[in-house]
């Protein structure tokens, strides 16, 4: 399987934890050897996480799928809302990718 490698994890919102990322704490529960993934990986889930729409609550990923878990967006239009996450899911997709691969990643 292609992506068989991909990590497995869930971020949930958190003001008072940094680990993984500023924000965030990984979800024991689903947790699959996050302390064992790179600071440029994380580095580079901080950055994409910044691009998903407010609001957010948890972001998932699997080998089979990215998700995010939130409270959609009522100051933009839904079609604005369905793009910007569409973006950011489809960058967060790539860079999962992108690890089991070996690439860098800019």
């Amino acid at each position: 399987d292609e992506f068989a490698g991909v990590p497995t994890w869930r971020l949930l919102k958190s003001e008072r934890s940094s680990v993984p990322v500023d924000g965030y704490i990984a979800d024991p529960a689903i947790d699959e050897k996050t302390s064992e993934l790179s600071v440029s990986y994380w580095n580079g889930v901080q950055d994409t996480l910044q691009k998903l729409p407010g609001r957010l609550v948890a972001v998932q990923c699997d080998p089979l799928s990215v998700s995010w878990i939130g409270i959609e967006n009522v100051e933009t239009t839904p079609e604005a809302f369905v793009a910007q996450l569409a973006a950011a899911l489809d960058e967060l997709a790539e860079l999962n990718v992108a690890i089991i691969k070996g690439e860098p990643r800019e």
